[in-house]
C-alpha cells in the first residue's frame, strides 16, 4: 500500500498543484490511501510541519503501508513522480528515502538537495540522473515505511536553538530543517538517501501565484555542454 501524505497550510492551493495531483501516474496494481494533516496557523509554522509529517508517518506505519509519499500543498510534482520514486526505491533495497528535486522560492531558485552538510546545494547532476545524497527536501519525498522502526523518535524535528559561544563571546543560532535532520537519521541507521533528478517540481507561492523553477541555464538543465559529474 502507498500512502499519499498531504501536509496542508491554512490557505487555498494553486489550481496547477491540484491538477498535478489529479494527473499523477501511480505504479500498477497498487492500493492508495490518502492521509492529510493541516498546519495550525496560531503555532510555529516549522514545528507544525514537523508535527504533521510525524503524525502521518505514525499512521502510515500503523495501517501497514509499505511506502509513504510526502507531498506539500505548494509543491507541484511532475506527472510521473510517484511512479518514478516508487520504482527507484524498489530497485534499490538498501535505500530508505528518495526525493524529487524541489526548487527554493528564491531568484534564482536552488535545488533542495545536498551531498554534504554546510556546503550548499548540489548542482552537479543532469536531468534524469538518480544519485545518492546526504539530504533532500521532504516536500516531495517517498519513504520506505519499514525504516521508521529503525529510527528514534521524533522522526521529523525542526531545530532552532541558540548556543552560547565558548568564553561568552556572543550567541550562535543553529537552525536545521526537519528534512536535513530526518535524512541524517536515515543515513545513521544504515540506509541510503537518494535523489531523483528526473522528477523536477514547481514550488508555488500560494500568496502571489508565482511558480519557482530551476533556471533553464543551470547545470542540470543545460544541453549545450554535457560534462562528467564528479
Amino acid at each position: 500500500m502507498l500512502v499519499v501524505g498531504l501536509v496542508a497550510g491554512n490557505r487555498p492551493v494553486m489550481f496547477q498543484w491540484a491538477l498535478g495531483l489529479a494527473l499523477q501516474q501511480y505504479p500498477t496494481n497498487i492500493d492508495i490511501t490518502y492521509l492529510t494533516r493541516q498546519i495550525n496557523p496560531e503555532r510555529d509554522k516549522w514545528a507544525e510541519i514537523s508535527r504533521c509529517r510525524e503524525e502521518i508517518a505514525v499512521e502510515s506505519l500503523s495501517i501497514g503501508a509499505s511506502h509513504l509519499w510526502l507531498l506539500d500543498d505548494d509543491i507541484q510534482p511532475s506527472a510521473e513522480a510517484a511512479r518514478r520514486l516508487w520504482t527507484i526505491l524498489e530497485q534499490n533495497p538498501d535505500a530508505g528515502v528518495v526525493g524529487a528535486i524541489c526548487p527554493t522560492k528564491t531568484v534564482p531558485s536552488e535545488p533542495v538537495v545536498y551531498v554534504e552538510d554546510g556546503n550548499g546545494p548540489h548542482w552537479r547532476w543532469k536531468f534524469g540522473d538518480v544519485f545518492d545524497c546526504s539530504s533532500v527536501g521532504t516536500g516531495c519525498m517517498m519513504i520506505r515505511t519499514s525504516i521508521f522502526r529503525s529510527l528514534q523518535k521524533p522522526w521529523f524535528e525542526y531545530t532552532d536553538r541558540r548556543i552560547k559561544l565558548v568564553g561568552g563571546n556572543g550567541i550562535e543560532r543553529e537552525i536545521e530543517g526537519e528534512d536535513v535532520g530526518f535524512c541524517r537519521k536515515v543515513r545513521q541507521a544504515g540506509f541510503r538517501v537518494m535523489a531523483d533528478g528526473g522528477s523536477l517540481c514547481i514550488h508555488w507561492c500560494c500568496r502571489t501565484g508565482v511558480g519557482y523553477f530551476l533556471p533553464q541555464d543551470s547545470y542540470p538543465l543545460r544541453k549545450d555542454k554535457v560534462e562528467a559529474v564528479n
